[in-house]
């Protein structure tokens, strides 16, 4: 069974500006992907997409379903948004989104401890993005490594965590542009191993694609370029 692809906000009419590089576009496109992400893979059943409308009166009395893409919205105060502080900005795009979601749980039948234990994961990080992948050995079991991704609203970044002789450290891997669920970082992430003994990351034989770290030469070793690639 595929999970649930994505959770998109949509922002319609009134007097905030939603563009993806806009503030307000990077923050609704970064609590939808946080909060999708937090889901850990569940997937309500019948429903590959929930696209979620804010607007100054909600358009939805009821969800309406195209396919397998669910659409649903809720009233935005627009006013207020613009009063709050960014950390305040957040909570309340969270919240709005917490809440339109549990009505659609609870108007068709969703499991609704999973959205609530997504919503309490992110306030309890205090909204820093996180996504931690299994640890692995090396193939001599010396090392074992873990990779780990973290999100801003603007930027995604790979990281290894490395650990010889109960000794650890951080190692970046990759920097570039958030594409938020779209984002190329989760596979990066998801498909990082051990290479060889000594170097650990993401290599693609086929694309001729490698983004990894050597620990005996002690550097990142890539030739991937993203610019604006996904």
């Amino acid at each position: 069974m595929w999970p649930l692809q994505d959770i998109t906000i949509y922002y319609q009419g009134g007097e905030l500006y939603d563009a993806p590089d806009s503030p307000f576009g990077k923050i609704i496109r970064f609590i939808a992907d946080f909060y999708h992400n937090k889901l850990n893979g569940y997937k309500p059943p019948k429903t590959a997409r929930i696209c979620i409308h804010f607007a100054k009166e909600n358009p939805y009395k009821e969800p309406i379903y195209f396919g397998a893409i669910c659409l649903y919205g809720n009233r935005i105060d627009e006013d207020k948004y613009r009063r709050l502080e960014y950390k305040q900005q957040l909570t309340y795009i969270l919240d709005l989104l917490h809440s339109t979601v549990m009505e659609l749980a609870d108007k068709k039948g969703w499991d609704r401890k999973v959205f609530e234990n997504a919503y309490q994961n992110i306030v309890s990080n205090d909204f820093k993005f996180l996504k931690f992948y299994p640890i692995k050995l090396s193939r001599d079991r010396r090392y074992s490594a873990q990779a780990f991704i973290e999100k801003t609203e603007d930027k995604s970044f790979l990281n290894l965590l490395l650990t010889h002789n109960q000794t650890s450290r951080q190692i970046q891997i990759v920097e570039k542009r958030n594409w938020y669920w779209f984002d190329s970082i989760y596979a990066l992430g998801a498909d990082c191993k051990w290479i060889d003994k000594h170097s650990f990351g993401y290599i693609d034989k086929k694309a001729n694609k490698h983004v990894f770290y050597s620990i005996t030469d002690d550097e990142v070793i890539s030739n991937i370029v993203f610019e604006n690639n996904f």
